[in-house]
Parts: structure tokens; C-alpha cells; sequence
């Protein structure tokens, strides 16, 4: 295989992604998107609507999204300028070489710890499911087909997303049809919280919070965008329709079943589709948070250690220890 091919195989770690490698606007939009709707923002939304009233949840996801969306621009642009990942850019935005390194092994470490989270995760919710088998086994079922789609690159986890993203959406529509039957609109909008007070402060910080990651991690997934207007096309359908979409919907089965637990809110609406589904949605982000720790893994090893390493042998090691320890 020559060097184009080895490039192409290892999905550009280190280099520019070259324009006949770029994919469509909608193409990332959907992986976009697939980050956004996500069990974590699921759970979001059902803290906030545990804690405010849907008015200030709407200002609160509002405000969050608004910083969401700055920082996914700028950052995003400067992905589809440049064509390399976070973890690379850094190098000549002001980390240098070393920083670049530093900056690679706290997003590694950082996104692979969310990936065994999420693991674990989807083996609690396959367990509930199946008891049949122990959630060690699931543990290793999710992580073993995450590393896999994450091993084969981008194209791969675009096919993914255009499987995962609808179920998921089928998921919400069809949770907050069964759990919001027999509550009057009035109930659910107008209503206090069913839980502890939280400030808007507070509400704002966290649906900021829950993706910024995400947001730093951008240029990993606009590196492969055409030109810069396809990243604010992107960000607006994806992270707008994302946050608000399933935020909202979280809030309002938070207001309707009076609790915060939103694993508990999805199974007991949806059964066992709807845990089956929410176990997608979870492996819809997770293959993310593995191949963007192999990318920034790369870099750092790159820098440090001055050797050259493979992105899927790093996604193999880093996808077998991350689901070994969600299965402890």
C-alpha cells in the first residue's frame, strides 16, 4: 500500500484531510446531531426539568446553546481550514509542540474515561433487559462493537449515525407521547418543579457543561467538512435541533414522571424497544469519545515519544482497556 493509502486507512491522524477525502455538509450534520442527542443531554433536560420551571429550562438551554455554539464555530472553521484534529491544531495555536502533547493526553484520558462510563451504561440498560446474561458480558458486548465501528473511521461512524440517530428519535417521540398522556399542557408548562430548586445559573452552567467536551473536540469531526459554511450549517441544524429537540422533550418527561432518572422515565415508557433504542443512542456518541481519544493519543505520542503510531492499534488498546474497566 503506498503512502495516500496508509494515509486514507489511518483516517489522516496526523495530516490535512485531503479535499477528494471530505465528506458533505449533512453527511457530518448527522454525527452533529447524533453527539447532541445523546443520553447525556437526555439526562440534561431531565435534571432540569427535576429542578426549574420549563420557562427558565428554555432560557437556560438557550443561553448554554448559545456559548455551545460559539465555541463549535470558531473552533469548527479552523478544523475545515486546516484539516487536522484538535489535538494537532493546538500545535500552532499558540500550545506549541509539548503543549499540543499536554493538551492530547488530558483529552485522551478525559474522553476515554467517558467512554467506559458509557459502556457501563449501556450494560446496566442491557442487563434490565436481558437478565439472562451478567453486565460484565454486556460490558464487553457494547465496548467490543464500539471499538469496532470507531477502528474502521469516519465513514463508518457516518453510517452509524444515520441508523442510530432516527431510532433515537423515535425513541423520544414515542416516550413523551406515553409519559405525557393524561397531563394537561397547562400542568407541564406552567408548573413548579417537582424537585429542588436549581437557579438558572446553575441550569445554564450545566447544559454548557455537558458538551463543551464536545465542542473542544469539533475540529476532529469538521476536518472532514468542505468549507467553512458547511460548519454553521451544521452546528445551527445540529446542535440547535439537538439541544432543544431533546432537551425540551427530557424537561418535560422530567415534569410529567416527577423525577430526574431518566433511565428509569425511558424504560418504564418505551419497554424493552426503548431500552434497546437507548442502548443505540448511547453507542451513537461512544464511538466519538473513542476515536477522538485515539486522535489525541496519536498526537501525544507522537510528540513525546517522536515515534509514528497507528490510529486503529491505539483505538484497539485504548477500546480494550476502557471496556475491561466498565466491566469491573
Amino acid at each position: 500500500m503506498d503512502a495516500a493509502g496508509k494515509e486514507a486507512l489511518d483516517d489522516y491522524s496526523l495530516t490535512p484531510v485531503p479535499d477528494e477525502a471530505r465528506h458533505s455538509w449533512f453527511s457530518v450534520a448527522v454525527q452533529r446531531f447524533g453527539q447532541v442527542s445523546s443520553f447525556q443531554q437526555f439526562m440534561v433536560g431531565a435534571v432540569l426539568g427535576y429542578g426549574m420551571t420549563f420557562t427558565d429550562a428554555v432560557i437556560a438551554i438557550t443561553v448554554g446553546s448559545v456559548m455551545l455554539e460559539v465555541v463549535t464555530i470558531l473552533l469548527g472553521v479552523a478544523g475545515v481550514r486546516e484539516g487536522v484534529s484538535t489535538s494537532v491544531l493546538a500545535r500552532w495555536s499558540g500550545f506549541g509542540r509539548k503543549g499540543s502533547a499536554a493538551v492530547g493526553m488530558l483529552v485522551a484520558f478525559s474522553l476515554a474515561g467517558w467512554f467506559g462510563v458509557q459502556n457501563g451504561v449501556f450494560a446496566q440498560g442491557m442487563h434490565d433487559l436481558a437478565g439472562w446474561a451478567p453486565e460484565w458480558a454486556w460490558a464487553v458486548v457494547g465496548g467490543a462493537v464500539v471499538t469496532a465501528v470507531s477502528v474502521h473511521g469516519f465513514t463508518t461512524m457516518a453510517w452509524t449515525a444515520y441508523l442510530t440517530v432516527p431510532a433515537f428519535l423515535v425513541l423520544a417521540g414515542w416516550s413523551v407521547a406515553d409519559t405525557l398522556a393524561g397531563h394537561t399542557p397547562a400542568d407541564l408548562l406552567t408548573g413548579p418543579p417537582p424537585g429542588p430548586v436549581m437557579s438558572l445559573a446553575e441550569g445554564t452552567t450545566l447544559v454548557a457543561g455537558a458538551f463543551i467536551l464536545g465542542a473542544l473536540m469539533t475540529p476532529d469531526m469538521t476536518r472532514f467538512n468542505r468549507r467553512p459554511s458547511d460548519v454553521v450549517k451544521q452546528t445551527l441544524l445540529g446542535v440547535t435541533l439537538g439541544e432543544y429537540l431533546i432537551g425540551l422533550t427530557a424537561v418535560l418527561l422530567g415534569h410529567a414522571a416527577r423525577t430526574a432518572d431518566v433511565v428509569g422515565i425511558v424504560t418504564s415508557s418505551s419497554g424493552v424497544l426503548g431500552t434497546l433504542i437507548l442502548a443505540t443512542a448511547i453507542l451513537k456518541i461512544n464511538d466519538w469519545n473513542l476515536y477522538s481519544s485515539a486522535l489525541a493519543t496519536v498526537n501525544s505520542v507522537d510528540v513525546l515519544v517522536g515515534r509514528r503510531v497507528g490510529r486503529r492499534p491505539v483505538t484497539l488498546v485504548i477500546g480494550a482497556a476502557g471496556t475491561a474497566l466498565s466491566a469491573v
